[in-house]
């Protein structure tokens, strides 16, 4: 899996879709199924579980950070709607 990532990450080096939309999900499915012999359609679940468990991980990491710093989440909402 090491060297899945990092053959991932070397994908990121050639230009892609605007918002990289799909590119992820492309080349990893291209290393899992097309180097590590993966089944396409096992590799190209285990890409999209990868972004749905990373952008929980994310929110909830974010959510404890700003609760720990004593941030006061309505005051920075109400400060970014008013800049808009």
């Amino acid at each position: 899996m090491y060297l899945g990532q990092l053959l991932s990450a070397l994908t990121y080096l050639i230009p892609a879709a605007p918002g990289y939309v799909g590119s992820a999900e492309a080349s990893g499915t291209l290393i899992l199924s097309g180097v590590f012999g993966i089944d396409t359609n096992l590799s190209s679940a285990m890409i999209v579980l990868f972004h749905i468990l990373s952008a929980l991980f994310v929110l909830i990491l974010g959510l404890i950070s700003v609760y720990n710093l004593k941030m006061n989440l309505g005051v920075i909402l109400k400060k970014a709607l008013r800049n808009r």
